[in-house]
């Protein structure tokens, strides 16, 4: 059965059940129980939802602390709906982040290690040298980016996530 020409915007369903078995099972004269075929409007569909916007002031709080929570809600862990497969739809606004509480001891010895790909290219960065050149979003966000799941939906979280000095 060819399904009719429909617009693009919309997406043909076929459902098909065997009488009897699995499809794989049945023999040739067996027929369809059920054999609904519609096109479905994805507009009409209730599955688009808002995305909820959280404000955290990060103002006294500690690095990590305020990583963890961040990632949470990136990842989506704190709604009941919550799908391992999904990107959450949160957006997280973090305001006031150069007055976080960062040890001076801590800006001194973390560093940062990355590799360039050469022999002999290993490039480490103390955290004030980074907070110098690139600002406290860039480490809160490096904090954040180790703390969400290593996969593809890693680099689109990361992107709901918005970060004020």
């Amino acid at each position: 059965m060819t399904a009719p020409l429909a617009p693009a915007m919309y997406k043909y369903i076929h459902f098909g059940a065997h009488a009897r078995g699995s499809p794989r099972t049945a023999s040739k004269s067996e027929s369809y129980d059920l054999d609904l075929t519609f096109w479905l409007n994805p507009s009409n569909l209730e599955t688009q939802t808002k995305k909820m916007k959280y404000t955290i002031d990060a103002k006294n709080k500690k690095l990590g602390r305020l990583a963890t929570e961040i990632a949470v809600i990136l990842m989506g862990k704190n709604t009941p709906g919550f799908r391992r497969e999904r990107v959450a739809d949160a957006e997280v606004e973090i305001i006031n982040a150069s007055k976080m509480d960062i040890d001076e001891k801590k800006l001194t010895t973390k560093k940062y290690v990355r590799y360039t790909g050469y022999p002999g290219g290993i490039k480490t960065e103390a955290m004030d040298n980074l907070v110098t050149r690139k600002g406290y979003k860039d480490v809160l966000k490096t904090a954040v980016y180790g703390m969400l799941p290593k996969n593809k939906l890693r680099a689109k979280m990361i992107k709901n996530l918005n970060v004020v000095e």
